[in-house]
């Protein structure tokens, strides 16, 4: 029997509880981690006016504001940057309970000012009855927003019945649907992230209901959304995991994640790319071969032209690893180079799922740790090419009561660092709340 990968059999167990964003739960028995969300068509570093590379970056964290309480769900963040000016937008998940009516929306949250104040710009509500969360955003380079929503629906006396939804709000536009995916025949399709290339919109969608699953790679172009390809390891009988996308340097578009070596019995860390005749494997890399159980990139980011990052993760002695590392994005199997190892205590697990690349040189990765204790704590890692030495923790009620987890990283045109990481009760799935913080970034006088 092949080894147990802890977190790819969690996210099938729970991602219909957890969001995209993250997921508030932990792993090993903890609960289940989402996948990561879009990291290319955020807005933000690349088109302002000025050298934000040239800010120093203060090192501390701002807390800008903190949502959700017992009847108001306030469930994973992301922040996107307009491409054509200064104006922020948060993308939410939301449930309220215990009022005169119990629902479910995903709402956009506009900022004029850097992040100071928020103003609720306008929402879409699910399906009477469903609930859900969405599992990505981004924004287009003419300021549309694209967001992927998981909605459940669950009939009295049946199993619930899950499908994806591609949301859309053009600018000065209302945010309505545009698609909806699910397979023939499944009750149980969900989602992972969302990027944008020029006019298109880019998702991965999976049915949970076989295994091992099929990984949909989703476009949406000019009113139309339609499965382009289904991801593939070695042996197209082989089991993969895809965990997120980004856009290359080139233009094509990099999934990554996981496939299974059936000759070794471990799980590889995956990189595929998108090409006329559809997604083709690029990156197959087993760092500790016959040590390790299972290795996965979590997230992409690209430094430059030249350069890749991974938040990567290893499955050892039944628990999963934090790591970091990169890669040449022209050679990304040989090349790629492990330069973190963190944990809060090495007996439990900890996994980055998060991963953006300042102007600077300043790479932040983004997940969660167990301690000790077995308190959860929301984690950011600062480093480079020479090692991450920085760590920055972060845990709602201080008393073990709540479990936290990075929902989002950002870096906007300014130089900023957004962080968003989300708590849920150490028990329970609900009510989420949602704390949004900052790190500045000044040019030198």
């Amino acid at each position: 029997m092949r080894s147990v990968y802890l977190l790819g059999v969690l996210l099938l167990a729970n991602a219909g509880c957890s969001s995209g964003g993250g997921g508030a739960g932990g792993v090993g028995g903890h609960g289940g981690v989402g996948a990561a969300g879009g990291h290319s068509g955020r807005g933000g570093v690349g088109g302002a006016a000025g050298t934000p590379g040239d800010c120093v970056l203060s090192g501390d964290w701002e807390t800008v504001g903190s949502w959700g309480d017992e009847t108001f769900g306030y469930g994973d963040v992301v922040v996107l940057q307009n491409p054509s000016d200064d104006r922020l937008w948060q993308v939410v998940s939301r449930a309220f309970r215990g009022g005169p009516r119990e629902y479910a929306d995903v709402a956009l949250f506009r900022s004029d000012d850097g992040g100071s104040s928020w103003t609720e710009s306008q929402s879409w509500e699910l399906s009477e009855g469903a609930i859900g969360v969405h599992s990505g955003a981004a924004i287009a380079a003419d300021g549309t927003i694209y967001v992927v929503v998981r909605e459940v629906m669950q009939a009295e006396g049946l199993p619930p019945n899950r499908l994806v939804k591609l949301l859309r709000r053009p600018p000065g536009g209302a945010l309505l649907e545009v698609g909806a995916f699910q397979p023939e025949g499944s009750t149980d399709t969900r989602s992972n992230g969302v990027i944008t290339r020029g006019g298109e919109a880019w998702f991965i969608a999976f049915d949970a209901t076989p295994f091992p699953p099929d990984y949909h790679m989703m476009k949406y172009e000019t009113g139309a959304l339609e499965s382009v390809d289904v991801i593939r390891y070695a042996d197209p009988t082989n089991e993969v995991y895809v965990r997120d996308l980004a856009v290359s340097p080139s233009g094509t578009i990099w999934a990554t994640g996981q496939g299974y070596d059936t000759e070794t019995g471990t799980w590889h860390a995956t990189i595929w790319e998108g090409g006329e005749s559809g997604f083709s494997l690029l990156a197959d890399i087993e760092r500790t071969p016959g040590i390790q159980e299972s290795d996965t990139i979590m997230a992409l980011a690209f430094e430059g032209a030249e350069r890749y990052w991974g938040a990567y993760y290893t499955v050892q002695d039944g628990e999963n690893r934090w790591r970091g590392g990169y890669g040449a994005v022209d050679a990304p199997e040989g090349s790629f180079v492990l330069n973190d190892e963190f944990s809060l205590d090495e007996t439990k697990s900890s996994v980055p799922h998060r991963i953006v690349v300042h102007p600077s040189g300043a790479v932040f990765m983004g997940g969660y740790a167990f301690d000790s204790a077995d308190w959860q704590w929301g984690v950011v890692r600062r480093g480079t090419t020479e090692g991450f030495g920085s760590s920055d923790q972060f845990i709602r009620g201080g008393d073990g009561s709540h479990r936290s987890d990075v929902s989002d990283l950002f870096v906007d045109r300014q130089g900023q660092v957004w962080v968003a990481y989300t708590s849920r009760p150490a028990t329970a799935w609900y009510p989420k709340s949602s704390t949004l913080k900052k790190m500045s970034c000044a040019l030198p006088e």
